[in-house]
């Protein structure tokens, strides 16, 4: 434990990963108006915690406080619920349509986490595609009418269309994985 020359008293840890090694420090007391920002930043999915700035006290340097988000692992099962209960509208399967099946929830349970983990986005809705497969779409955030729609077909394949209001932006097929070039036009 360090007391700073304001009275703060800061006790520090060292957290060590597999991949880095981060320092815990954490104010025991402070005022409230001794903080000058506050942001969050999020870590690697490995380590499924946020790091929170608290801010900038004298002689004290930054501080950061390294905490476990129970929040990150709520999501991810309630996306994994999403796309489990899945299924086919009666009036379609009359039709001969065919129910997603299980490779194909996988894969779009590895798409959605992906997109999850990396770029920090939910999916608006979760469905069943009138092409045999799983139909998922993100809202941007910024301009509302402008939407990411991906669909994950019985047989793998994966297309991705960018559209605002009725204009389709950009169409993708995608090839091993990659949704670099989907969210960079998304995000453009």
């Amino acid at each position: 434990m360090v007391k700073t020359e304001n009275g703060f008293e800061i006790q520090t840890y060292d957290i060590e990963t597999p991949d880095a090694l981060f320092q815990r420090s954490t104010i025991m007391e402070y005022p409230k108006e001794d903080i000058e920002e506050s942001y969050d930043l999020l870590l690697a999915q490995h380590l499924r915690a946020v790091i929170t700035k608290i801010g900038t006290i004298q002689n004290a340097g930054s501080t950061l406080k390294l905490t476990y988000n129970p929040h990150y692992e709520i999501t991810r099962r309630h996306l994994e619920n999403l796309v489990s209960d899945v299924a086919l509208p009666k009036t379609w399967k009359t039709e001969g349509l065919a129910e997603p099946n299980q490779d194909c929830k996988q894969k779009s349970k590895e798409i959605i986490y992906k997109l999850f983990d990396e770029y920090r986005i939910l999916p608006l809705r979760v469905a069943a595609s009138v092409e045999n497969g799983i139909f998922f779409c993100y809202k941007d955030p910024v301009n509302s009418a402008r939407i990411l729609s991906i669909e994950v077909y019985n047989d793998l394949d994966v297309a991705a269309v960018i559209s605002e209001g009725k204009t389709i932006v950009a169409s993708f097929d995608i090839e091993n994985d990659d949704y670099t070039p989907v969210m960079h036009s998304f995000n453009a």
